[in-house]
């Protein structure tokens, strides 16, 4: 689920859309129309030390206890029921290591007949979602890894008809308390979202290609191909 996404818009945008800090250092931010696992994505965090700043994270989230700093399985995505007890996510929800993951839109295949879509806000701004970072370090190097994940949870009703699971999207009054800026639960924020703002339309089957890439990803596959 929520396996691949895009981020197209300039660091410049990034930095004015997620409120960050004045003095956030610009990141080597490249439009990416298939942003894989393992590659870098947006992630925001906020601390008392460093305010709100942007970074890049890899994609897919290595616990501070992998011993070659990989994993033999995907953690891309944090299953609500289990980011706060599995241990490849628990360490970085106990230890408050929360951030804001930042993308323009995502693309998912339909189970019935694997049929690519692309989803966005329908007004086209950032998708903030839900999600946990972690720094894995070797041993016996200077290496270290900075990564994240983002949440899922059941998708809303909107959302069903496409898939069963969806990404917790949070609205930007939300980001205070998620980011740790505010006082609040953050648990209670991952919920599904309703989604009714949220338009998808299917997509060529060459989105499915890792190494794909263009805005011609996310056109529509046909001329009169409606937004659901």
């Amino acid at each position: 689920m929520c396996g691949r996404v895009r981020i197209t818009r300039p660091w410049s945008e990034v930095h004015e859309a997620m409120s960050l800090i004045p003095s956030a250092p610009a990141q080597n931010l490249r439009e990416n129309w298939n942003l894989c696992l393992t590659q870098e994505i947006v992630a925001v965090t906020s601390s008392a030390e460093s305010g709100r700043i942007g970074s890049l994270m890899s994609w897919g989230l290595i616990p501070a206890w992998s011993k070659e700093g990989k994993m033999s399985y995907p953690t891309f995505n944090a299953r609500s029921d289990g980011y706060q007890t599995k241990p490849t996510f628990r360490s970085a929800w106990k230890a408050g290591r929360r951030c804001l993951v930042v993308i323009d839109g995502y693309y998912e295949w339909r189970p019935a007949d694997k049929q690519p879509f692309a989803l966005a806000y329908a007004d086209r701004r950032p998708m903030a979602i839900a999600g946990l970072w972690e720094t894995w370090r070797a041993k016996e190097s200077e290496e270290s890894v900075i990564s994240c994940t983002m949440l899922t949870t059941d998708a809303s009703a909107h959302m069903a008809p496409l898939h069963d699971r969806a990404p917790v999207f949070l609205r930007e009054h939300d980001w205070p308390v998620w980011l740790g800026e505010q006082a609040g639960d953050p648990a209670a924020l991952v919920q599904s979202y309703p989604g009714d703002d949220i338009e998808w339309w299917p997509v060529g089957k060459e989105v499915g290609n890792r190494r794909s890439q263009g805005p011609q990803l996310a056109v529509p596959i046909s001329a009169g191909a409606g937004l659901c």
